[in-house]
């Protein structure tokens, strides 16, 4: 049994095995122990995190750097992702940029319902 604890930490029958960092709606971190992963450990922790703020909010956001196992764990509890592309560069004092260089990211999100 896996219980995300009101500081973070993820625990499994007791043991301390990794953690969870999150601020309002926004997934800053997870981190499971190594001899622990493969487990679904960070999967059940996202799942009790996405729990824990339904009722206060209509989309969760993850702010990390993801590995493909992270974004295994998000697909699991129904995020989707999309690319977003900002300007790189400030050029409110240029008067013409046909085409400013832009930077894609890949945001992931959840909507409650």
């Amino acid at each position: 049994m896996v219980t995300l604890q009101d500081n973070g930490t993820v625990l499994h029958e007791g043991t301390e095995v990794g953690y969870l960092g999150w601020h309002d709606n926004m997934i800053v971190d997870v981190f499971i122990d190594e001899e622990y992963r493969n487990q679904g450990f960070a999967t059940e922790a996202v799942s009790q995190m996405v729990e824990r703020v339904r009722g206060d909010y209509d989309k969760i956001r993850v702010n990390t750097v993801l590995s493909p196992e992270m974004e295994t764990v998000l697909k699991k509890n129904g995020f989707e992702n999309k690319v977003v592309k900002s300007s790189v560069l400030d050029f409110s004092d240029i008067p013409s940029v046909d085409r400013p260089p832009q930077e894609e990211e890949i945001v992931w999100y959840k909507i409650l319902g």
